[in-house]
């Protein structure tokens, strides 16, 4: 998560929603992460040109009722113990419209960002006994994270995110977070010298002890699963 380029999409995020809100007509927004091939610009050209055509149809040539360029936009965010939930303007799915969504990541009050298990929020039961889910709401939990305090979607150089507009939209999700925390903050370092600004070694450290940490919990689970006797 230490890569400038985060940051970046996030501000531009960031600047179409602000101007969104304020009113502009003429403001149009995409995603192109999805779209690379190991660096940052989009190597698959068409459906980026596509996505940028869909905005420009609905709004200019009176397409708006036949086509949706807008990402999914985050209404309300809560957290409510271990967990995130953050309900959007619309449904939202992954890719494939399978079972497991990526690209979230949650962190504490340390600023250790982990990644996060993202789910629908089940609301109930069915006849048939199956879950209820909320569409339109995601749930986000990690064991290394008793305490969430904020999110990170699509945070990484080449980021594995794969939410999107339901309905085979082809639209994902801007990259975006809740935090204000600095580069040089995330995860927070602390040192004996309280006026050190962490290197950039310190915080690939930092991150890599997280990392090895976080491995080490998955293995002790993963034994004490197959540890337990099968009823």
């Amino acid at each position: 998560m230490h890569d400038t380029g985060a940051y970046i999409r996030a501000a531009q995020y960031e600047t179409f929603l602000e101007l969104l809100n304020a009113g502009d007509q003429n403001i149009g927004f995409t995603s192109t992460y999805d779209l690379r091939r190991r660096w940052y610009h989009p190597q698959l050209k068409m459906p980026a040109g596509e996505r940028i055509a869909r905005w420009a149809l609905a709004t200019e040539y009176g397409f708006d009722k036949d086509l949706k360029w807008k990402p999914a936009m985050i209404k309300e965010m809560k957290t409510d113990g271990d967990r995130i939930l953050l309900t959007f303007d619309q449904t939202i799915s992954n890719v494939d419209n399978g079972h497991v969504m990526e690209g979230f990541a949650i962190a504490g009050d340390d600023r250790k960002f982990h990644p996060a298990t993202i789910t629908h929020l089940v609301t109930g039961k069915d006849n048939r006994n199956r879950d209820i889910k909320d569409q339109k709401v995601l749930v986000l939990t990690s064991p290394m994270v008793p305490e969430p305090k904020h999110y990170r979607y699509a945070w990484a150089r080449n980021p594995m995110a794969n939410i999107q507009n339901s309905r085979g939209s082809d639209i994902p999700l801007g990259t975006q977070r809740s935090d204000d925390w600095d580069l040089e903050e995330t995860p927070l370092i602390k040192f004996e010298d309280a006026d050190k600004v962490p290197s950039k070694r310190d915080i690939q450290n930092a991150l890599k002890a997280e990392d090895l940490r976080r491995r080490l919990q998955q293995a002790e689970a993963l034994i004490k699963e197959y540890k337990t006797p099968k009823k």
